[in-house]
Order: structure tokens, then sequence, then C-alpha cells
């Protein structure tokens, strides 16, 4: 089973756990659900885990997007180990729990309680600051696990934007590590479902349209990929109007944006299509201006930044001004 795990607390993103297994186990039906029910064979391994790690850390399971048969967590009231389930959302599941664990210690909003110990105000702090953001810790992780940063001082150049990087975002790297592949497009899929009703996914480079035909799959809409978006744009307007169908509505797939001149371009060509942008998902995002955020509103979004991830990512208009800016990090 997978969990994260530090000197405090083991940490189990239960929804992503079941959704990874799922997807695993039935590779090219992969589907996304807006609730992941605990089946009996996880539900053993959670208790053996719980056994094996709760008698010196906290367990901690998130129940966001999670679901169980009835009755199934009655079988903890006998054990002595400490967990933690956090992200209760919805009335029927805090109910549910209470009625299979009477004596759970709760927190004052009750998106939280406590088998076998008291919450304190040092294990709030600990929820409000770590359990909340686990997921943006788990992209920061893959985000710097996947940047290939410059060799011998020459920069990057990024064909997209026109501009220079002192790293690249490579991911490409993303694609080859099967377990963070499935966690982003998790991510990207919870995003879309937050965005409303929409008729289809667009992207305009190779990392996005890989994403994009994987999220269509997920949940059943269409993927349309758009060649040649950039700087200079090569695509014919008739090639335009057999993909974007009149009056529907999309969501931009992109990977990594630096400026955002690849998603002005395709909102442009939706909008002279008659159709319509409900907004953009992506896995990252260089942000590292006020010009940048203003930008980034809440239509796009993006499952960590560059800053998120501490990464001194720097962009520049040409190779004397990236090496100049490249030796004042050093």
């Amino acid at each position: 089973m997978y969990y994260i795990e530090d000197e405090n607390f083991v940490i189990i993103p239960l929804s992503f756990v079941i959704f990874y297994r799922a997807s695993l186990e039935n590779e090219g039906r992969v589907r996304f659900a807006n609730e992941f029910s605990i089946s009996d064979s996880l539900f053993g391994e959670l208790k053996e885990l719980i056994k094996e790690k709760g008698t010196k850390k906290i367990v901690a399971i998130d129940f966001d997007r999670v679901t169980y048969p009835s009755k199934i967590l009655e079988e903890l009231k006998n054990f002595e180990e400490k967990v933690i389930f956090f992200n209760i959302h919805g009335e029927i599941l805090r109910n549910k729990i209470k009625e299979n664990l009477p004596l759970l210690n709760w927190g004052e909003k009750e998106d939280i309680c406590f088998l076998n110990g008291i919450i304190t105000g040092n294990i709030i702090e600990a929820y409000k600051n770590k359990f909340s953001f686990i997921y943006k810790e788990m992209y920061a992780a893959i985000l710097c696990d996947i940047k290939d940063p410059c060799e011998q001082n020459t920069p990057y150049p990024l064909e997209s934007s026109g501009l220079y990087s002192n790293m690249y975002i490579n991911v490409k790297k993303l694609f080859l590590d099967t377990r963070a592949y499935y966690l982003v497009l998790y991510g990207m899929a919870i995003e879309a479902h937050r965005m409303g009703e929409f008729d289809g996914f667009i992207s305009s480079s190779k990392n996005g349209a890989l994403l994009a035909a994987m999220l269509g799959a997920m949940l059943n809409k269409k993927s349309v990929y758009i060649q040649g978006v950039g700087p200079k744009y090569s695509m014919k307007f008739g090639n335009i109007q057999n993909e974007i169908k009149r009056g529907k509505s999309y969501i931009y797939i992109f990977d990594f944006v630096c400026t955002g001149t690849e998603l002005k371009v395709i909102s442009a060509l939706i909008n002279s299509n008659d159709a319509y942008l409900n907004g953009g998902i992506g896995f990252a995002q260089y942000d590292d201006s006020e010009k940048q955020k203003m930008f980034m509103n809440d239509k796009i979004r993006c499952l960590i930044t560059t800053e998120e991830a501490n990464l001194k990512y720097i962009l520049a208009g040409n190779k004397g001004d990236i090496l100049k800016l490249m030796s004042i990090l050093k």
C-alpha cells in the first residue's frame, strides 16, 4: 500500500490508493470516479499497516472522496494504535463513521477525528500545515525529480515562448514513473470535476496531448490535439474548424506553462470558432511575478508551481541575460 512517512506520521492518501490500484488492474480502461470505495482486501491491508506502524507513529488516513461498505470500520474498535481520519467531508460519511466508531474524538469542524487518543492543538496544527497539503508535497517532489539542470552553463531555449531558462522541466520523465504519472492524472481529473460541465479537452503540445488523451479516457470526454501552436502559429484555419465544434466548451490541458503563450493562442482560436474555453488544467507552472499571477486566474489551475516546489526557475529573453541571472543564483 502506498503511503508517505515521516518521523511522526504515516499518511495514507486513500482515494488515490484505490484509484491507482484499479488503474493498474484495468489497464486501458482507466476510470475516474467522484467517490472511491474501500474493498475488503484493501481494508485488510490497511489494518495490517495500522498494526505495523501505529505503535510508534500516528497513522493518518485521508478520507477525501472515500466511501466504504457499511460497518467495515467497526473492526477498528479493539485497536490500541493511534489513528487519525482527516478530510471527512459530507454529513452522510461523518454520521456513518460516528455510528461505526462512537468513541472517536472529533475536531471542532468535524473534518478530522482521532481513534485512541485526544486531539490536541499540536495535532490540529499538524493537520492544517501538513495533511491539508499532502498532495502539494507529492506534486512538488515529482516536479523536483523531473527537472533537468543546465549543463556547462548552457541555458535551455524554450521554443514555445522564445525565451531561455536555467533548467528544463522534462515532463517526459513523468511518463516513465507509473505512480507519479497516475498521481498527476488523479489531481488533474479532480480539477476537471471542479470546473463543472464541459465537452472535451484540448491540447497543443505532445506531452499535453498524452495527458489529455488519458484524461479523456478517464472521464469519457473527447480529446483534441492542435499542433503548431506557439510564437509561430502554423495550423491552417480549416483544420481548426474540423476539430473545434461550434457551441462546445473545452478545457485546455498542458504539462508545464511559463508565460502562457500557447494558452492565449488556443483561447483565441476557440473563441474564433464560436466555442468556449472553460479554463485550463496543467501539472505545473512557473510562478515568479505579479504579471504571471494575474494571468493564471482561478480558471487556470496547476497542481504545483515552481515557487511552491522551491525551484529557483528563472526566465530571460536572451542568453546573455539568463547567464547573468544564473551567476547570481550560484
